[in-house]
């Protein structure tokens, strides 16, 4: 079973804060806090995590030694829960997908929502 890690964007003071899951900690953030995030297990092509309100690139791979390339290849999307359905999906201009997936296939952090917004309007 993966630890459940979590964080919270302080508005105040430009940063995001890291805490785990016990009960003190989360429920002072939550209260501090409007937006509580998890890391959703998941790493990009340079082994940086991938959280939820993170703007993420899909990117061609390298499978088997073919070049793959998945759905939307090239897109960016926003890392998301989906509460109905328990699991983490991307958002973007097109088709919501799970990340699930795209198991076989690289991402790429390219930022999040709070501290590079612009990141999702530029093509």
């Amino acid at each position: 079973m993966r630890e459940i890690r979590l964080r919270a964007w302080d508005n105040y003071n430009k940063c995001f804060v890291f805490f785990g899951l016990n009960n003190d900690d989360y429920e002072i953030c939550s209260k501090r806090f409007t937006e509580v995030m998890q890391f959703t297990g998941l790493f990009d092509k340079s082994c940086k995590e991938i959280w939820e309100g993170d703007i993420v690139k899909i990117l061609p791979t390298f499978i088997e030694g073919k070049i793959t390339t998945p759905p939307n290849e090239g897109r960016k999307g926003v890392v998301i829960y989906d509460d109905e359905k328990a699991g983490f999906r991307l958002k973007g201009n097109f088709l919501f997908h799970w990340l699930w997936r795209f198991e076989d296939y690289d991402f790429e952090v390219l930022g999040n929502v709070w501290e590079h917004p612009h990141i999702l309007e530029s093509k």
